[in-house]
């Protein structure tokens, strides 16, 4: 028994071996089983010396192991080498070099065709080898190796004519029993060998005037010639694995036929498929091709696959693309195979495209297939032909990285997956970009204008109450100077540069705003006209017009007009302020909250009401969620505050109080240091925590009843103080260690009692067995999975892996995490179909009594520069627990750390809320080709999932 070939590369799935028992009985039926005609001689032994008729009797059942899956090149004599008139020695060494050449480029397996000239490689009876006993010189070298040794023979080529003679099959078989076959070869494959014979009568037709019949009996004279091809090879080597070769040309009709009755009667083992087809031609689907055939031969065998390189670069449909043999493997991967063969070594050997390279990496089991996208993706720009007001677009997408990509001719850099990003500079006028792959090409004709008003609002028209505000604002070129005018009244908007995520400045334009006050109407309602909008800037001065404004008169007392919060809490807003900027310094008010409203404010975001107390509220979100109801009525001059009861559990500190009726309150930590509270800016980024109490006001309470006792064991708070106000009483909660808070919620119960409830300090346990040296028993974590259903987040260049996708993998990955340290771990989605509003993903932290809650995002930038990992909070309290997650994942040096880098503060609605620490996390940039090309990878995201939970722990540990 031969040596069997090394384990494969292509994961391929092997087909159960095929037990061969030729157990064909000698009968006089069976006098002819090789000669078609009369012969009188015959012999159970082969004769390699004489010229007479060779006749064959079935071996010995013998136990056939076939060839491991491999991954094979086929080389020809006088096309592949021996192309020239060679001494015998020099063969030798040319097939050397080819051997040499074929295991260098991956290879674990050759198939040699044995036709040479006229001839064949080696001598017998019939042939006299040209060049000496070659094969066995081919075959010890190649062994020497490692290399899996196919032999082929072309069948037809040895028949003279149309038809087969007697001695065509005699000389056939003489051929395939010699010796030097089954010494020299691993496996043998028998091409086009469907002949028929010559002499077939007319009365050995069927009788009927069947067609079919007809055809079946031709199946048959053919498939007993083959039979004898096949007993002369066992003659060679009863254990030698040995198929026929089935093609286009004699496909399904002909070999097929042939295969099937030969692999039912035990004298054929295995088919090499051969397709020259491409996977584009619309005429014959490529993998359906194999598929059909498989179908068709009935019967499990092991079955190769043969592609026909020589084909690339040719006129025929699909193959000008240069990564047709690619596309051809991958779409062959998930068939059930033995192994692969690639036909047309010199075409292979000589291909200067990528196409050679690609299928190296291909058999080298280097191809991350799951990973690479075949075809030219670009996310970025989304559209071919747009005019835009920015200095540049970004490019962004993804392609074979086997292939070139160039832009206007010159070449692209690429991530190994891939990947790209680049900004690319505009011209004013029309720029073009040629993006080429593959021989595909992308035209994109980008227009870039100088604008100096970009947008303004409101752009709708709105009629507004007396004494109301209008808030105004447009994006202009940085640096200008934009005036609103409404009637009579103009004003100079206030500049605010546009700033991403990272802080900084996403291009030319920046944000204008300002406020415009209405006049009061008594009489009529008062039309103003049109905002008109101005912009004076160093490339000229722009001036747009915007919404038709009307004062609607107003006769009654605004007092009068009641707010009560039906949501089940309410946003505040500074009245004070140019636009709805979100602070951590202004907090929610729950349901059944009441104030006198006393004026309105018309924002881009809709409209709001102005509270007595002096903050603004709006009536109805962005989302169409009802926040404030409106009526009339009158509420008491004053209100009353008595403490009901102070109760420490294990989980919150409550504070119940009886009120006289349901006033708004403020409550903030104090004293708190912050880089910016100016109006029109929002930076609440602190260095440290500096707060050492929680302060509550109540509005309107002129009276404060009872002492708030502080249990000595209370975990946050250490002692308690009433302060007594012109108009209105404060409570101070000081904490028993500066910045140490960890969240609050405020509800009405259904006494009407105002209940605080503010989160304990949760207790952890050391354990040594895990990784992160603590288990989290009874805490309870929400994480928000950024985005979902319709809204898939940033595009990625890869259609698999949009930031609705990636932001999911990696928040299962993470639950797993925390549970496995006993942790209670709710999802805000827990598939890619849904998009939770943002009011549910914030009502969940309150439903599930949360101790802390992190968001997972992907980031994007309008720049391809950014990459960097981020977290973010609003609130004071949740800058320590920011600041740990993102120093975990430093720690894991998983992102590089750069510009962008780090821990900041931001308004992002998914981090206002106040029950516990929350944590927004950007894990990456989407936008940068390197960061994007790790971020859809299995094992970065198990990495960036053990980075965020050391990160909670550590959040954890700090608080103990």
């Amino acid at each position: 028994m031969k040596e069997q070939p090394r384990s494969p590369k292509l994961n391929l799935k092997l087909i159960i071996p095929i037990l061969l028992a030729m157990t064909i009985a000698i009968s006089s039926a069976s006098v002819g089983i090789f000669m078609f005609g009369n012969s009188s001689e015959q012999s159970d032994t082969v004769n390699n010396t004489s010229s007479v008729p060779v006749v064959i009797t079935p071996p010995e059942p013998v136990e056939k192991i076939p060839v491991t899956s491999f991954n094979s090149i086929t080389v020809t004599p006088g096309e592949d080498f021996l192309t020239d008139d060679v001494t015998s020695a020099d063969a030798v060494e040319n097939s050397k070099a080819l051997i040499d050449s074929v295991k260098a480029d991956g290879f674990d397996s050759v198939e040699l065709t044995l036709n040479f000239k006229d001839g064949l490689l080696f001598t017998t009876n019939e042939y006299t080898a040209p060049v000496g006993d070659l094969l066995k010189e081919f075959y010890s070298y190649a062994k020497s190796q490692k290399l899996t040794v196919i032999t082929s023979i072309d069948v037809r080529a040895l028949v003279k004519d149309r038809f087969a003679k007697t001695e065509d099959v005699e000389r056939i078989c003489s051929v395939l029993a010699n010796k030097s076959i089954g010494e020299n070869s691993d496996m043998l494959v028998l091409k086009n060998c469907y002949i028929l014979p010559e002499d077939i009568s007319a009365d050995e037709y069927p009788t009927a005037d069947d067609g079919e019949a007809n055809e079946q009996f031709l199946y048959t004279k053919s498939n007993d010639i083959l039979e004898q091809f096949y007993l002369a090879a066992a003659r060679s080597d009863a254990t030698l694995y040995t198929g026929i070769e089935i093609n286009e040309g004699n496909t399904p009709q002909d070999a097929v036929y042939d295969y099937k009755i030969g692999l039912k009667e035990g004298y054929i083992d295995f088919a090499v498929i051969f397709n020259s087809h491409s996977t584009e031609l619309k005429e014959s689907d490529f993998k359906a091709y194999f598929e059909s055939l498989k179908t068709e031969l009935e019967v499990e065998s092991d079955i190769y696959c043969k592609l026909d390189y020589s084909k690339i670069g040719s006129g025929d449909d699909g193959w000008e693309m240069t990564d047709q043999i690619l596309r051809q493997l991958t779409a062959l991967e998930d068939m059930e195979i033995t192994g692969l063969i690639i036909d047309g070594w010199n075409e292979f050997s000589g291909d200067k495209t990528e196409s050679r390279d690609a299928v190296k990496k291909f058999f080298a089991d280097q191809w991350a297939d799951d990973y690479v996208l075949k075809e030219l993706s670009i996310s970025r720009p989304e559209k071919k032909k747009f005019t835009t007001y920015d200095s540049h677009v970004m490019l962004t997408g993804a392609s074979d990285p086997s292939f070139k990509l160039t832009l206007n001719g010159e070449e692209l850099e690429r991530t190994e997956l891939g990947y790209f990003s680049l900004d690319l500079d505009l011209d004013i006028g029309l720029n073009t970009f040629k993006i080429e792959h593959k021989g595909i090409t992308e035209t994109y004709k980008i227009t870039y204008k100088k604008l100096v008003i970009k947008s303004i609002t409101p752009t709708t028209k709105q009629s507004l109450a007396s004494r109301s505000v209008l808030l105004v604002g447009c994006v202009a070129l940085s640096g200008s100077t934009v005036t609103a005018k409404l009637g009579d009244t103009t004003v100079t908007l206030q500049e605010e540069p546009i700033l991403d995520e990272m802080g900084q400045p996403t291009g030319e334009y920046s944000n204008y705003s300002g406020r415009i006050e209405l006049p009061l109407v008594y009489d009529e309602d008062k039309a103003l006209g049109k905002v008109s909008f101005t912009a004076k800037s160093q490339y000229g001065t722009e001036t747009e017009k915007g919404a038709n404004i009307t004062v609607i008169h107003e006769e009654r007392e605004k007092e009068y007009d009641i707010g009560e919060v039906i949501n089940w809490q309410a946003e505040t807003f500074s009245a004070t302020d140019d636009s709805d900027y979100s602070r951590p310094t202004n907090n929610y008010l729950p349901q059944g909250t009441v104030d006198y409203c006393i004026g309105d404010v018309s924002s881009s975001g809709g409209k709001m009401k102005v509270l007595r107390y002096g903050k603004m509220v709006y009536t109805t979100s962005s989302k169409g969620v009802n926040i404030l109801k409106v009526y009339k009525g009158k509420l008491p001059d004053h209100n009353e505050v008595t403490v009901a009861s102070v109760n420490d559990s294990s989980r919150y500190t409550q504070l119940t109080l009886d009120v006289m009726w349901k006033a708004p309150f403020t409550l903030d930590v104090k004293p708190q240091k912050y880089t910016s509270e100016k109006a029109g800016n929002r930076d609440y980024t602190i260095k440290e925590a500096t707060f050492e109490y929680v302060e509550i006001t109540f509005s309107y309470a002129t009276v404060f009843n009872g002492d708030i006792p502080i249990p000595e064991n209370n975990p946050i708070f250490s002692k308690a103080e009433v302060i007594k106000n012109k108009e209105d009483h404060t409570l101070r909660l000081y904490l028993k260690k500066k910045g140490m808070f960890y969240g609050w919620s405020a509800e009405y119960n259904s006494d009407g009692q105002l209940v605080f409830s503010f989160l304990n300090s949760a207790k952890i346990t050391a354990d040594e067995t895990n990784s992160y040296g603590y288990r989290l028993d009874g805490i309870t974590v929400v994480i928000d999975v950024g985005h979902g259903g319709n809204d898939i987040g940033a595009v990625g260049s890869h259609g698999k892996y949009n930031e609705s996708q990636l932001n999911l993998t990696l928040s299962e990955k993470l639950k797993k995490e925390l549970e496995a340290i006993g942790a209670t771990v709710y999802l805000s989605r827990y598939d890619n179909d849904t998009n939770p509003t943002a009011e549910q993903r914030m009502k969940l932290i309150r439903d599930k009594k949360a101790d802390f809650a992190i968001a997972i995002h992907r980031n994007a930038s309008s720049s391809t520069a950014p990459r960097a990992f981020n977290s973010y909070h609003f609130n004071a309290f949740s800058a320590n627990a920011a600041k740990k997650v993102y120093a975990a994942t430093e720690e894991a040096d998983l992102y590089k750390v750069s510009k962008w880098s780090g821990t900041k503060w931001h308004y992002f609605y998914g981090c206002r809320q106040s029950d516990c620490p929350v944590v927004l996390t950007e894990n990456g940039f989407i936008t940068n080709a390197e960061e994007y090309s790790q971020m859809i990878r299995d094992d970065f995201n198990d990495a960036c999932a053990k980075a965020l939970t050391q990160g909670i722990v550590d959040y954890f540990v700090s608080i103990q």
